[in-house]
């Protein structure tokens, strides 16, 4: 997803990549300059187990008789039991704020909303909490009804009046979601409410227990999946009210410490949390006995750091390798179990130049920034990104099979590039760019790049790479003074407007020339076409206008890999595309060792307790008096 993607090479390459969207965006990423180095200091902090480490003598680790065993087709028992995972630790529990790869993998676990994106192809968008669903008045109005029984994972009903509060409450100024508007703003009201002019949704309206009636502003094409979205989880609403942690402050202001939740949030998902630490770990989930499909094989899952590193970053102990986990994210094969790799959803990335502002606002110069941009020439090897990628011949990646095979960009041409800026208003040797980012190091490579090319092209006097704190960014977005911006973006789903919808206000609002306000029209038309081939060929065109009008340029595309290390054990681990849980599938066979205590907690407790032989301490009685 578009936020995941910039956190993630973060953490796992130690350097900024990303892009600028919309105001809201933009704020949010900036908050994370400060909330990615507070969390890597706490990560650094975090102590490794001892990879000699093995289970206290007087504790007894069993297989108890509520642990789930099921048998499939072929005969094979597929057990229950505590699955630890080596992975990104989540950092915040609300799902309408964190925006860290490990806390958005988090929400797939527990909590659920009226749709999900899956990976099929044919039917991407699929119903959730949601049973059925109906669209009326002509794509601006859809009638949903819930599943039959619903409940949250502590047991309480989930009813209609939870989705419209938990809807209401994402889109509220005092959450401080960033994604809300993008999520949710087209419903009727939203802007009132992201305003605070009312609490209330007016397009949001109760039917009954298990109807919900929602009224859109214009119809949108690409609605349903919006709905997959984390914003959009259904939360209980007395249970948030009760939470003892400022989430948004926590991810907002890096002088605040939260301590950790004795209330932890209460969702719908496959699991229920059961621990939490923030931005250190581990974190424990169990399995939600209240779900409402197949209840998860696993008895408890706990998300756990699993190396020691060096300064360099190196590892220097691992727990996979003595056991102590079961599933470890790594992109080197180990000398055990399986090692799988799961590709994500593709992503693009692309500068978009601001024809409000010289010399962009001469379609002439801009297009021949196009033409003279040699891609044979650009070195995909000095990259912002540690992916392997390819050339892109256009904005929206590949594998869009509905979306039209054709290359729409322009081909490097450097006798057109003349003929362009023989009629320009702008001399290149004359003319110094400016890019702008609020991350340092955002493109920084990829700039250096286009700097040389342009130079060697067309004599281009050269760019400035102009990194701004984030007050002075915004004011200047504010004041339309942006030139160019740079855009890594992964799918969010499997819609070409997942991509192109970044042209829309992509400087801040009012702040373009005519040909970028034209795309915009051109792109809001398309977003409210419901019919798919038509809303296909209406993208298809906008994108061509922004290829032809020099709007943008395409600079490559990628579909990054994770690895993932398993024990011979670990059976129906998949990482899905795009949204989904990582663990309900997953099963255990009965060579997997019977533990049932997260280590740190089996630590701790051998140090508080010395329980005698032949009374073991079950998980159920630590379960029943949670650590803190």
């Amino acid at each position: 997803m578009l936020v995941k993607l910039v956190v993630n090479e973060f953490a796992n390459s130690g350097f900024w990549v990303g892009f600028a969207r919309r105001s809201a965006i933009v704020s949010t990423l900036i908050s994370l300059n400060t909330v990615i180095a507070f969390g890597c200091s706490f990560g650094a902090a975090t102590e490794t187990a001892d990879p000699d480490f093995q289970i206290r003598e007087n504790i007894e680790v069993i297989q108890d008789e509520s642990m789930s065993v099921e048998t499939d087709e072929s005969g094979l028992d597929r057990r229950g039991g505590f699955l630890r995972v080596a992975i990104d630790v989540p950092w915040i529990p609300d799902p309408v704020i964190g925006i860290d790869p490990g806390s958005r993998m988090l929400f797939e676990e527990i909590y659920s909303g009226l749709t999900t994106i899956t990976d099929d192809g044919s039917e991407p968008v699929q119903l959730e909490l949601a049973a059925t669903y109906e669209i009326l008045d002509g794509g601006k109005s859809y009638m949903f009804v819930l599943r039959e029984g619903l409940k949250f994972s502590d047991g309480s009903p989930l009813l209609a009046a939870d989705v419209k509060w938990s809807w209401e409450r994402a889109l509220a100024p005092a959450t401080s979601s960033d994604r809300a508007a993008d999520i949710l703003g087209d419903i009727a009201g939203a802007g009132s409410v992201l305003r605070s002019e009312r609490e209330d949704l007016v397009g949001l309206e109760v039917v009954d227990e298990r109807r919900l009636l929602v009224r859109l502003e214009t119809p949108r094409a690409d609605f349903l999946a919006l709905l997959a979205d984390p914003v959009a989880s259904i939360l209980k609403p007395s249970n948030v009210q009760e939470w003892d942690v400022d989430w948004a402050r926590a991810w907002n202001d890096s002088s605040y410490f939260p301590t950790t939740p004795r209330v932890l949030p209460v969702g719908a998902g496959p699991f229920k949390l059961t621990r939490f630490v923030p931005f250190k770990g581990p974190s424990v989930l169990e399995r939600n006995e209240h779900y409402y499909a197949r209840a998860a094989y696993l008895d408890f899952v706990e998300l756990a750091s699993n190396h020691a590193h060096t300064e360099s970053g190196e590892h220097t102990v691992s727990g996979f390798d003595h056991g102590l986990f079961d599933v470890e994210r790594t992109n080197t094969p180990g000398t055990q179990g399986d090692h799988l790799v799961f590709e994500s959803a593709p992503t693009t990335a692309f500068i978009v130049f601001n024809g409000g502002v010289a010399p962009y606002d001469d379609v002439h110069f801009r297009r021949a920034l196009v033409a003279s941009f040699d891609q044979e020439v650009f070195d995909l090897s000095n990259l912002s990104t540690r992916w392997a990628s390819t050339r892109a011949s256009r904005i929206v990646p590949p594998n869009f099979e509905r979306f039209g095979e054709v290359s729409v960009a322009q081909n490097f041409d450097p006798d057109l590039a003349t003929e362009l800026l023989a009629g320009a208003r702008y001399d290149p040797s004359e003319t110094f760019l400016n890019f702008h980012t609020f991350l340092y190091g955002l493109f920084e490579v990829e700039i250096s790049q286009l700097d040389t090319i342009w130079d060697e092209s067309i004599g281009l006097k050269g760019i400035n790479y102009s990194p701004r704190p984030m007050t002075i960014y915004n004011s200047m977005m504010d004041a339309g003074e942006l030139e160019i911006l740079g855009f890594l973006i992964e799918l969010e789903y499997p819609d070409p407007y997942a991509v192109l919808n970044v042209f829309i206000e992509t400087f801040g609002e009012g702040n373009s020339g005519a040909d970028a306000q034209a795309a915009e029209r051109m792109l809001r038309e398309a977003a409210a076409e419901l019919d798919e081939a038509a809303h296909l060929d209406k993208l298809l065109a906008a994108e061509q206008f922004i290829l032809d009008r020099g709007l943008a340029l395409p600079l490559y595309w990628s579909t990054p890999e994770t690895g993932y290390q398993l024990q011979p054990w670990v059976h129906g681990f998949e990482v899905p595309k795009y949204d989904g849980s990582m663990f309900v599938d997953v099963w255990f066979d009965e060579t997997a060792p019977k533990r049932d205590l997260p280590v740190e907690w089996i630590q701790l407790i051998s140090t508080l307790t010395r329980p005698t032989r032949g009374h073991p301490l079950r998980f159920a009685s630590l379960h029943a008096s949670p650590l803190s």
